[in-house]
């Protein structure tokens, strides 16, 4: 895990990111709780935020396919529509 990953993970709890943004429409936001969430361990969560994301700007596929943090969903993340 990178330095990064750990601050983030350590700096707001995924579900305490959730909570504060969970009617947010931004992709962007979606996409940062998605690494959030999987940094921290919670896989159904990280797997959810980013196909909310990706939903809501399928350009954000690029980015995880990019993001380490989310290494252990590029192959689910290329899957899905």
């Amino acid at each position: 895990m990178s330095a990064l990953s750990m601050r983030r993970a350590k700096a707001i709890s995924p579900q305490s990111a959730y909570a504060a943004f969970q009617d947010s429409e931004s992709a962007l936001i979606a996409f940062n709780l998605a690494c959030y969430a999987r940094v921290a361990g919670h896989m159904e969560e990280a797997k959810a935020r980013l196909k909310h994301a990706i939903d809501l700007d399928k350009d954000i596929r690029r980015l995880a396919l990019d993001d380490e943090d989310l290494r252990s969903l590029w192959d689910w993340s290329s899957r899905i529509s």
